[in-house]
């Protein structure tokens, strides 16, 4: 055997300045990793919202690729038919008709006392929604 000195860790008993010093240590290291853990929650959830907002962006340029068409914030116009009490959107741009709904009791009643949209009369077929 070699006569060497080592080291090895072993206990030693402290005393009480030394455990209040290790106590006081203990409360920052439990300080920290709070923080660490609150940290690493925002970078996660910045991580995830971005990979998400690349996801959409991949999402809409497949399509427009696929199709050769892509989705465009439009001026529209919202019409009704009172005929039917339907509410139409038509496109600004081409005159086209996108869609179509029944408009409910509620939008109903607003129409006839002249809430909802611009203007005026209280009857007449193609009255517009305001904005």
């Amino acid at each position: 055997m070699d006569n060497k000195i080592k080291f090895m860790p072993l206990e030693h008993p402290l005393n009480e300045e030394e455990r209040m010093d290790r106590a006081t240590q203990l409360a920052k290291v439990g300080q920290h990793l709070c923080e660490l853990a609150e940290e690493k929650k925002r970078f996660n959830e910045e991580h995830k919202r971005k990979v998400s907002e690349q996801e959409e962006k991949e999402l809409l340029l497949r399509h427009a690729v696929l199709t050769g068409k892509e989705v465009r914030s439009t001026e529209v116009r919202e019409v009704v038919d009172e005929s039917r009490w339907v509410l139409k959107v038509i496109r600004e741009d081409t005159g086209e008709q996108v869609s179509e709904r029944s408009m409910t009791s509620a939008e109903i009643a607003n129409y006839r006392q002249g809430d909802m949209f611009e203007g005026a009369p209280k009857k007449g077929v193609g009255r517009e929604l305001k904005n």
